[in-house]
């Protein structure tokens, strides 16, 4: 497998990228199974899951935070009449 244009075995990553996955929020499992992945497309598909997975997140806390910010304004308003 290639990862970082180094050949390694095929549960080795570099350090740095084991860093980069650890910065990005990924457990053990992932981190392994990315360091399993049989190839480059299979690590990317791995990368773009956990990616679309992050994303969702955020989209749900945004709604949470636009639920508090109206509350926050509608109180504000009523405050002020």
């Amino acid at each position: 497998m290639l990862v970082g244009g180094n050949r390694m075995a095929n549960t080795e990553i570099s350090q740095c990228i084991r860093d980069n996955l650890i910065a990005a929020g990924c457990n053990d499992e992932m981190i392994e199974r990315f360091a399993r992945g049989e190839d480059k497309e299979m690590q990317i598909k791995i990368l773009t899951a956990y990616r679309r997975k992050l994303l969702e997140t955020i989209h749900q806390e945004q709604s949470k935070l636009d639920c508090l910010d109206y509350l926050i304004f509608t109180l504000k308003k009523e405050e002020s009449e």
